[in-house]
C-alpha cells in the first residue's frame, strides 16, 4: 500500500499487456530526469514468475523505478509497478494492493483507472499501449468522464494493436507512436498540454 500526496497533483497510468515490456523501456527511456510526476505502470505478468521488469526500466532511466509493496508518499520522478498476481486500486488517498477473485488479467487497467478518475478527476493522465485483449477500455472511458486525458499508442506501429485500438475513438485526446509519448507526457504535465497535436 502507497500514500499518495495530497490530490490533486497530475498522476499518470500506463497500461500494457503482450509486447509491453520493450515498449516500457522505449518509453521511459525519454523521459527526463526532472520529470514532474509520478507514474503507476499495471503491467501483465506471468502469476507464478517473478518480474525483472523494476531492473530492465531502471538500466534505462534516471527517475527512480521501484514495486508497489510499501506505505509510503509517491513523489515525482518515480515509476512505480504493481507486482505480478496483484490488482491495484486508489482509494482516499491511497493505492492499495489487493489479490482477489476478481480474476485476470493481473493488475486489472479498468479498476486502476477507475478508482483513480475519481479520486484525481481531471489530473488523471492514462496511457494505453501494446497489449491483446480489451483491459482499459472501460476505465479509459471513465477517465474521459471525470475531465482526464487518454493516450493510447499508435495502433499502426503498436506491436499488438488490440488494448489501443480498444479504446473508444470519442475518448482518445492523443495518438502517438512510442517513441513520442515520452516527451508528449512531459509536456502535458509541465505546460498542460496546450497546443499539442492531438496525432503526435
Amino acid at each position: 500500500m502507497l500514500h499518495l500526496k495530497d490530490p490533486p497533483g497530475k498522476l499518470i497510468i500506463i497500461g500494457s499487456s503482450a509486447g509491453g515490456i520493450q515498449a516500457l523501456m522505449t518509453l521511459v527511456g525519454t523521459l527526463p530526469a526532472k520529470f514532474p510526476a509520478p507514474i503507476i505502470l499495471a503491467q501483465h505478468f506471468a502469476p507464478d514468475r517473478q518480474s525483472e521488469l523494476v531492473n530492465i526500466l531502471q538500466k534505462r532511466t534516471p527517475l527512480k523505478v521501484e514495486f508497489i509493496h510499501q506505505i509510503k508518499h509517491i513523489e515525482p520522478g518515480t515509476i512505480y509497478v504493481i507486482p505480478p498476481d496483484y490488482h491495484a486500486f486508489i482509494e482516499e488517498g491511497f493505492v492499495i494492493l489487493r489479490k482477489d477473485s476478481l480474476g485476470r488479467p493481473k493488475p486489472s487497467i479498468n479498476l486502476l483507472l477507475t478508482t483513480a478518475a475519481h479520486v484525481y478527476t481531471n489530473n488523471v493522465i492514462a496511457v494505453i499501449l501494446t497489449g491483446s485483449g480489451s483491459n482499459g477500455a472501460i476505465g479509459t472511458r471513465e477517465v474521459k468522464r471525470m475531465g482526464g486525458t487518454v493516450i493510447i499508442e499508435n495502433p499502426l506501429t503498436a506491436e499488438f494493436p488490440y488494448m489501443p485500438m480498444a479504446v473508444s475513438p470519442e475518448v482518445v485526446d492523443y495518438k502517438a507512436d512510442i517513441e513520442q509519448i515520452g516527451p508528449l507526457l512531459y509536456r502535458l504535465v509541465s505546460r498542460n498540454g496546450l497546443h499539442i497535436n492531438k496525432e503526435v
